[in-house]
């Protein structure tokens, strides 16, 4: 979440520094940490593209309270006026707009999370480790994503797309049902559906950083999936029907699918990922209807999950399994620095290590030919060797609830998402090479763009300005 300012002139640099100090002043009275910058973020701040504008000040307040003091000091503070300033919950935004080069207000020491009457009320710096333990705890479920570092706070504000709940039960930030939000002079609100319609609406989707910090969240759960299947199956593009992905998003709300392409032993491929609500069997019988026996019985060889804590796990090592309570218990720093040895090597190296990271996302025309999957193979090859274990990229279906549902967002919902990610360890790299690469994949899918790109948040997602 960003607040923009127009950049300080030399004048106001000192004016600017004055003022910090005395921000800082106000903060120690308080008790609430913060530290000056200097150049380098302190490690407790992770931020996971290390390819980000650096703050001045990081500030950890603890409570909404020092949230509402830490917004009325800056406020109340002329010298800040122009100083920009940002939020950050989880720091996983690979695009790095989580940071400014201002006031960075790191949410992470928030991350209270409880299950009441059905309902999750959580803190934004919860991370989703413990979203995820909270809700199996109870038996309930919210549509999410599988990175156990991200925040809350920037996930169920921007979008919250699930490999299999999303299409029965749509986009994680639909189930806000009350958001407390810190506007940016220090006024307290707590919004729904009845007392600020505009704001809530805002909240479920495009961040409302424009008004202020959402601090903690409300959420609707629903009860946890009697069957929960998934497959992972490698395809064979030219044994597929033309419109293959007009097909898969006719499917029923219970099935989900998502086509990935990476490296598999130095080859390019795409794989289908398919999960299911339904039973093994009448998700065979469906897609052999719908796409063909050869699919069918592709899948019907490649179940790999068979309860939805199996796809939680998926990507994970069964070390992840033994030690899930210390996992859960853990800082965001602590879980970071023994990351390595809970992610599965692929997981980690094309996705969850911190690293400079070109990131691409665009909602995608499902009328488009299967051509475009021959196209992404083709251009994979063509990427240099020492890039293929760090390349990682998606079409992931919509339809279903997400479709139906998307008013109740602000974000602007397509058809399906595609994304790309290339990562590489140094910034020469990342602004060289690694930007041919993901700008020679935006011309690839650029033909088949469904709507325009308006803006980006955290994975590439699309918001509307107002």
């Amino acid at each position: 979440m960003l607040l923009q300012s127009s950049p300080s002139t030399e004048p106001e640099t000192e004016r600017t520094q004055s003022a910090l100090r005395e921000l800082a002043h106000q903060l120690d009275e308080r008790g609430i940490d913060h530290v000056f910058c200097e150049g380098k973020l302190p490690d407790c701040t992770v931020m996971h593209n290390l390819d980000h504008v650096m703050p001045k000040m990081v500030i950890w307040p603890r409570t909404s309270e020092e949230v509402q003091f830490t917004l009325s000091a800056i406020h109340g503070n002329p010298g800040l006026d122009k100083t920009p300033k940002s939020v950050v919950s989880g720091g996983h935004g690979y695009d790095g707009e989580a940071m400014c080069v201002g006031i960075a207000i790191d949410m992470q020491r928030m991350d209270a999370c409880t299950m009441e009457d059905h309902a999750l009320h959580v803190e934004s710096g919860c991370g989703l480790r413990k979203v995820i333990d909270v809700l199996h705890r109870h038996g309930r479920v919210i549509p999410h994503g599988d990175s156990l570092t991200v925040g809350a706070g920037g996930h169920f504000v921007s979008a919250g797309w699930d490999l299999v709940l999303s299409r029965r039960f749509g986009l994680g930030c639909r189930h806000v049902l009350e958001a407390t939000i810190v506007h940016w002079d220090g006024l307290v609100e707590t919004v729904n559906a009845d007392s600020n319609p505009a704001l809530f609406l805002a909240v479920k989707g495009s961040f409302a950083d424009r008004k202020g910090i959402v601090t903690s969240f409300i959420l609707e759960t629903h009860p946890e999936p009697a069957e929960v299947h998934l497959a992972e199956a490698i395809l064979d593009p030219t044994r597929l029907p033309d419109d293959i992905l007009h097909r898969v998003h006719a499917l029923p709300d219970a099935i989900s699918t998502t086509f990935r392409f990476y490296f598999i032993g130095g080859i390019p491929q795409i794989v289908l990922v398919l999960g299911t609500l339904l039973s093994k069997e009448e998700t065979i019988h469906i897609i052999r209807a719908a796409l063909g026996p050869w699919l069918a019985a592709h899948i019907q060889a490649h179940w790999t999950c068979h309860n939805l804590q199996d796809v939680r796990f998926l990507p994970l090592e069964d070390t992840a399994r033994q030690d899930w309570d210390r996992i859960v218990s853990m800082t965001t720093e602590e879980f970071e620095a023994v990351a390595e040895h809970y992610w599965r090597p692929s997981t980690y190296h094309r996705e969850m290590k911190v690293s400079y990271c070109q990131q691409r996302s665009f909602w995608l025309d499902i009328n488009t030919d299967a051509d475009i999957l021959h196209r992404i193979l083709y251009t994979l090859r063509t990427f240099p060797r020492e890039f293929r274990q760090r390349i990682y990229g998606n079409i992931t279906i919509g339809g279903g609830a997400i479709w139906r549902t998307r008013l109740e967002t602000s974000m602007p919902i397509g058809q399906a998402l595609i994304r790309f990610e290339c990562h590489s360890e140094d910034q020469v790299t990342h602004n060289g090479t690694a930007k041919e690469i993901a700008e020679a994949f935006t011309r690839l899918t650029t033909p088949n763009w469904d709507i325009p790109l308006w803006g980006k948040v955290y994975s590439g997602d699309m918001f509307q300005q107002d």
